[in-house]
């Protein structure tokens, strides 16, 4: 083997190995990154409790009746068309 071959056998070896160490490098920060984002649940800590997340608070359930029924009210009370207005809000 002449020196040009055997010296671009080393550098591809050499481009292989750092291009081997980088992605098992960016592979380790992408599975600690998933892991501690509660990605695998590990200790239960960031995940809280899922159904009340996904529904209304009992408090903005109130709040939204509530407004509701003053609106209700006050177009009862005010408006001369009652009716048509009261049968489009249900």
């Amino acid at each position: 083997m002449s020196t040009t071959a055997l010296s671009s056998n080393l550098r591809k070896m050499a481009f292989l190995t750092c291009a081997i160490l980088l992605l098992s490098f960016c592979m380790q920060i992408q599975a600690q990154n998933y892991h501690f984002s509660n990605g695998w649940h590990p200790g239960g800590k960031r995940s809280g409790l899922p159904d009340m997340q996904c529904h209304f608070r009992p408090q903005t359930k109130a709040l939204i009746e509530k407004l509701l029924d003053e609106e209700i009210t006050r177009i009862i009370t005010t408006c001369t068309n009652t009716v048509n207005d009261i049968a489009d809000l249900q």
